[in-house]
């Protein structure tokens, strides 16, 4: 079976901010997070995050349905695609 249980998410440079509040326990109004969606979808961003007040995280993508995490996963996933976006920064 392995780890694999929860897949690792890639970021861009225009989403690090986002993910950085998110990561901080940021709350996000239901104006903000339309615009963010709006955002994301008019630049095909591969992420759209929305947070479900009390219940974590909904992380969604182009390739796969949204699917419902709590922080500590989130967290979890966003650091790891953090190290990987940072050593592809830092090798190219």
């Amino acid at each position: 079976m392995g780890r694999d249980r929860s897949p690792t998410l890639s970021i861009t440079r225009e989403e690090a901010p986002i993910l950085s509040l998110l990561a901080s326990g940021g709350e996000m109004s239901a104006a903000e997070m339309l615009d963010l969606h709006r955002r994301m979808r008019r630049e095909s961003l591969h992420l759209l995050i929305f947070r479900m007040k009390g219940k974590g995280f909904i992380v969604a993508s182009r390739h796969k349905k949204g699917r419902l995490y709590t922080i500590t996963e989130l967290g979890e996933c966003m650091l790891e695609a953090w190290h990987l976006w940072k050593g592809r920064e830092s090798n190219g």
